[in-house]
């Protein structure tokens, strides 16, 4: 959820794929995940085929077109992949917060690459969100910019 108005730009995460890599797609969908876990037709597909040839547990980055959120705004993702992404086990929520995002709580564990079966139990993300703040929103600095130098003179030192 967004405290302020923001631009998220990527998501990093945790992944084991067994030492084979494979292929990541990423969905995004306004609102939470609870309000669209079972509609899989309000999700659109931001990220085909990524490519990731991770061996063992590795943090994966996939970056995309800024989606821009307004303060007060929700927006769910949903990372599918062959391999295993990992998660937490927290059930705070929210799971994380700053001072411009939320990271709510619950995420959802799967059986299958996308939409699948969810595993049973209690899940939360675990990596990192990327955003970036308007430059219309960024509090003005609290060191002014010096004052000019003062005219010149009609003569020379």
């Amino acid at each position: 959820e967004a405290i302020g108005d923001l631009a998220v730009q990527s998501l990093t995460f945790y992944v084991y794929t067994n030492g084979i890599g494979g292929d990541v797609n990423l969905y995004t969908v306004a609102g939470s995940y609870n309000e669209e876990k079972n509609n899989r037709n309000a999700w659109t597909q931001i990220i085909t085929g990524q490519s990731i040839s991770t061996t063992s547990y590795s943090a994966v980055t996939l970056s995309f077109p800024e989606i821009s959120l307004n303060a007060g705004s929700t927006q769910a993702f949903y990372v599918a992949t062959g391999g295993y992404v990992f998660s937490d086990d927290l059930t705070a929520n929210p799971a994380a917060t700053d001072d411009n995002l939320k990271i709510l709580n619950p995420a959802r564990a799967v059986l299958s690459t996308e939409f699948g079966v969810a595993y049973s139990g209690t899940f939360s993300w675990h990596g990192k969100v990327s955003y970036k703040i308007p430059e219309s929103n960024q509090a003005p600095t609290m060191s002014p910019t010096p004052s000019p130098t003062s005219n010149p003179s009609r003569s020379p030192t």
